[in-house]
């Protein structure tokens, strides 16, 4: 992933609009330029981009307190000198992961012990490196998601819709007869889930599904090539709303062929949640292209 504010030339990603295209326009690279059109113009991709960045400033950040900004791992991950940073000599964060270290120090030695005895060490040393990078990226990560939550109250204070009552899950609204099966599982007991049959490069929906919370949808679609669409979140306000500014919104990569087959109708069985070797790859999407 690229800075790329700090490619632009520019000292943070706090710049208005028009500073933001007058940096764009002025760019000699036109791949940057291109991708910075993409990204940082679009209000949606925008949030989502500055949240990531965020992270990944907050992890820079912990690598050089470490003295670990040069390493190669890092080095191949980012561009060099995007993501470049000065300790900040934080001492309650520092002396935190020092310790830490400490204790990953003292495990493998306990495991090189262990060795002699047997490969019962190694277990041990494994986990105590996953409690360490477990900690150190909720370190990271954690201011970043303190002040996207502050952002996202913001919004909620902004958005005025009524709520509505959850529609039943089953499919709401079909152009076609809808013949062949569709069949979609989740897990999450919390979310709900709007589903569109859209056609293939347009925002034409030919069907569209509603799932309650830790509910499955056991429906009908009709036939044709679609992409399947979906957009998640806990409260309803109606299908221009969707769930409100905290709808979460995704396309799967594959098309959906629905066909008759002379043993009668194929459909598809789409397991939402994830999982080890699934075959369903997906993309965020703005609320704006769903």
């Amino acid at each position: 992933m690229r800075n790329l504010y700090k490619a632009l030339g520019l000292a943070s990603h706090k710049v208005d609009e028009a500073e933001l295209r007058a940096s764009i326009e002025r760019c000699p690279n036109a791949e940057l330029a291109r991708r910075a059109r993409a990204v940082l113009l679009d209000p949606a991709r925008r949030r989502h981009y500055d949240a990531t960045l965020s992270q990944l400033q907050h992890i820079a950040r912990l690598r050089a307190n470490l003295g670990l900004a040069s390493s190669p791992t890092w080095t191949r991950s980012v561009p060099a000198g995007e993501f470049e940073v000065q300790p900040d000599g934080n001492p309650s964060r520092f002396e935190s992961l020092k310790s830490r270290l400490a204790l990953f120090g003292q495990a493998a030695q306990a495991a090189q012990a262990g060795k002699q005895r047997g490969n019962g060490g190694c277990g041990c040393v494994l986990l105590v490196g996953l409690v360490i990078l477990i900690s150190i990226l909720w370190d990271s990560c954690h201011k970043s998601s303190r002040d996207s939550a502050q952002s996202s109250r913001a919004t909620d204070r902004a958005f005025t819709a009524p709520a509505l009552v959850l529609p039943r899950t089953g499919q709401l609204w079909g152009r076609d007869t809808p013949v062949a099966p569709l069949k979609i599982t989740t897990r999450d007991a919390t979310y709900a889930y709007y589903v569109k049959l859209v056609s293939p490069g347009s925002n034409v929906a030919l069907a569209e599904y509603f799932i309650r919370p830790g509910e499955r949808l056991d429906a009908l679609a009709p036939l044709g090539n679609y992409e399947l669409r979906y957009a998640a979140g806990q409260t309803w306000y109606g299908t221009t709303h969707l769930f409100g500014p905290a709808t979460s919104c995704s396309r799967a990569d594959s098309l959906f062929e629905f066909r008759e087959t002379p043993d009668g109708y194929s459909g598809y069985t789409v397991e939402l949640f994830l999982q080890v070797n699934g075959n369903l790859r997906t993309r965020e999407l703005a609320r704006e292209e769903f």
